[in-house]
């Protein structure tokens, strides 16, 4: 647990230095404030898509998520963007907000603030359609 407490703080200070991360609170339907939850997402996300044993291959494989570098996840700050992503999961809520992460060129994660019951985060292909469910 203090590892992954240590490699969280390290992503909390790689985004403070990062242009793709705003600092901005909610803006529309992106939230791209560096606050715990988005910290703790892009670390889960980032290991993920990065990590090279057959247990991060099956991950990715029942997500729908490439093989990428750390470097190719990023927040999403283009309001239209999240308003996609968020529709594409089956939320109609027009006040709704999200945490969004574009992986790659072919995926998306979107993680939802109150964290729905047992949905950890969803993923999308790169057209928005719904692919797989990280639950917890």
């Amino acid at each position: 647990m203090a590892m992954r407490t240590l490699a969280a703080l390290a992503v909390a200070a790689l985004l403070a230095s990062s242009p793709v991360v705003s600092g901005a609170a909610a803006s529309g339907f992106c939230i791209t404030a560096v606050d715990n939850t988005l910290t703790a997402l892009l670390f889960d996300v980032r290991a993920v898509v990065t990590g090279s044993d057959s247990l991060d291959a099956l991950v990715r494989a029942r997500l729908f998520l490439p093989a990428v570098s750390a470097e190719d996840v990023e927040v999403v700050t283009v309001d239209s963007t999240c308003h996609r992503a968020i529709l594409a999961v089956g939320v109609t809520d027009s006040t709704a907000t999200a945490y969004v992460l574009r992986i790659g060129t072919t995926a998306y994660v979107v993680r939802f603030p109150p964290m729905k019951s047992g949905v950890y985060y969803y993923t999308l292909d790169s057209s928005f359609t719904m692919k797989g469910i990280a639950t917890w």
